[in-house]
């Protein structure tokens, strides 16, 4: 594949993320994080196009596909899922339990599940498919409510676009958008945890998703030439089910962060040159954390004010 710069419809998932977009790798919000954290090696180790190392398969778990559930049934992007039991695959055919249905993922049973999951299904039970619903219809209701071009919008779309660096030189950019409306960009995200102002900011800052929303807003503007906004749409997956949409644009440094996405390009862009991409130093000094120091320094107040 190698596509010209524009929004793409259609591209496969595992197309997107083996970086197979165009005849040179691509910088995306994941690869920004990874460099700005961790070191060039580490962007080649994670990229399925650079690695010299397979990459593993992650692990669901029952929170973790319940969000991919839900996430898929928002954006409306086809069956990615089966709802079943293991009594539906077969009986248990020997020991104390002959003949009974299976009540767990065994036998037969086990063999069906691995043969759905071998094409990409996640299986489910019905209470979690009931639950997914739930939540999905929950939040489309919000998101309809929000932004009533909800429905002309395009779910999972392909971003691509060139960025020109301060030597003149031009790397290639990718994103994987959730939804492009004709008034936004929006990002569904689910999750277990408290969504109150502190947790989403903490969870923001941690995870890089102030990059994400920076590099989504430039990577449109670049090929549609459209400033459009980014709004995160989170869902939490336990009660209450809480709705919050979250816009950096008011209160985060967002030109801060334009800041650190620029050096992560221009690193980028030196390794794609040089074809090499060095590890971290082996001779290291590092330093306490903030808040580990603050700890330390009021124990130190502390212990002083009893002692006197």
């Amino acid at each position: 594949m190698n596509l010209a710069p524009g929004i793409h419809d259609a591209v496969p998932a595992e197309t997107y993320h083996a970086d197979a977009l165009c005849d040179q790798p691509t910088l995306s919000r994941s690869g920004i994080v990874t460099l700005l954290n961790g070191s060039p090696a580490e962007f080649a180790a994670l990229n399925p196009r650079l690695s010299q190392w397979p990459v593993a398969e992650r692990a669901g778990t029952d929170a973790t596909e319940l969000g991919e559930i839900v996430h898929g049934m928002v954006l409306g992007i086809g069956s990615q899922f089966i709802a079943s039991d293991p009594s539906e695959h077969g009986t248990v055919k020997s020991g104390d339990n002959k003949g009974q249905p299976y009540t767990t993922w065994t036998g037969d049973a086990k063999t069906w599940k691995k043969a759905r999951e071998a094409e990409g299904l996640i299986v489910i039970d019905y209470e979690t498919n009931a639950l997914a619903v739930e939540i999905s219809a929950r939040l489309l209701d919000a998101l309809r409510a929000r932004f009533p071009d909800w429905d002309e919008g395009r779910s999972e779309v392909t971003a691509l676009w060139d960025r020109r660096l301060d030597d003149g030189s031009v790397i290639k950019c990718r994103a994987r958008i959730d939804r492009l409306l004709p008034s936004a960009i929006v990002d569904v995200k689910t999750s277990a945890l408290s969504l109150s102002d502190a947790e989403l900011g903490k969870t923001i800052g941690l995870k890089g998703l102030d990059i994400q929303a920076a590099w989504y807003v430039d990577g449109v503007h670049s090929v549609t030439e459209r400033e459009l906004p980014f709004v995160f749409a989170y869902v939490r997956t336990v009660p209450p089910y809480t709705i919050r949409f979250v816009d950096l644009a008011a209160k985060w440094p967002l030109g801060l962060t334009r800041q650190r996405i620029d050096k992560a390009a221009h690193i980028f862009g030196e390794c794609v040159r040089s074809g090499t991409w060095p590890d971290e130093p082996i001779e290291c000094t590092p330093e306490p954390p903030e808040w580990l120091s603050s700890r330390w320094m009021m124990s130190a107040l502390m212990d002083d004010g009893a002692d006197e």
